[in-house]
């Protein structure tokens, strides 16, 4: 039974089930590991295209492959992330093919080591799929089948510095919206504007 403002429900589900088998490669001398999943969801449970919640009576097959490599070459630094996903089932968990997250920077002690820095810069970007919509009202997502999110690659460039306790950051995120429409996160809600963020950290120890 849930019952508020704007909705009402009175509904029994059976239990859900969640079944995961992973298999993973580790070489530490490479820095990088492929992690692969094989997860069954039986008897999910979701809000439908009308606020509803339902439970979907098939079982839904879902395939990973989580691949992470880290380069480090001197100074330079190369932090890959790399995410497939399939699922054969046209149900209501939709997912993109693919999400990568990739960092590219150059970190290097200054002053005899006094001063750390580091500089580089960051994108993520995933295929195009059918996101959930935000439903404010109940503050969860819904399925929906109308529209595919579809972005640029997402840019941010970053700037740090440590000296002894004392931590300075300085990052330009967005930066594709400088020259293209805003990111569309879920259906009628965008990512933030081109915005640069400042932070600061001092430890004090006695």
């Amino acid at each position: 039974l849930y019952s508020s403002s704007f909705f009402t429900w009175q509904q029994s589900f059976r239990h859900s089930l969640l079944t995961r088998i992973s298999l993973q490669y580790l070489n530490k001398a490479t820095r990088s590991s492929v992690t692969l999943y094989h997860t069954l969801l039986t008897r999910y449970v979701y809000l439908d295209t009308t606020w509803h919640p339902q439970q979907d009576s098939h079982v839904i097959s879902l395939e990973q492959a989580h691949i992470q490599q880290g380069l480090h070459w001197r100074y330079w630094i190369s932090e890959q992330d790399v995410l497939l996903q399939y699922s054969a089932a046209k149900g209501p968990l939709q997912l993109p093919l693919l999400a990568v997250i990739s960092r590219w920077g150059y970190e290097r002690a200054l002053f005899k080591r006094r001063l750390l820095s580091a500089i580089g810069m960051e994108w993520r970007y995933h295929t195009p799929y059918e996101a959930g919509a935000y439903a404010p009202l109940l503050f969860s997502y819904v399925t929906q089948t109308t529209e595919k999110i579809r972005n640029f690659p997402r840019p941010s460039l970053y700037v740090n510095f440590r000296v002894k306790t004392f931590r300075a950051s300085v990052s330009f995120e967005e930066l594709q919206q400088l020259f293209t429409r805003n990111t569309i996160l879920y259906p009628g809600y965008a990512a933030p504007n081109f915005l640069i963020h400042f932070g600061f950290h001092w430890m004090f120890v006695n």
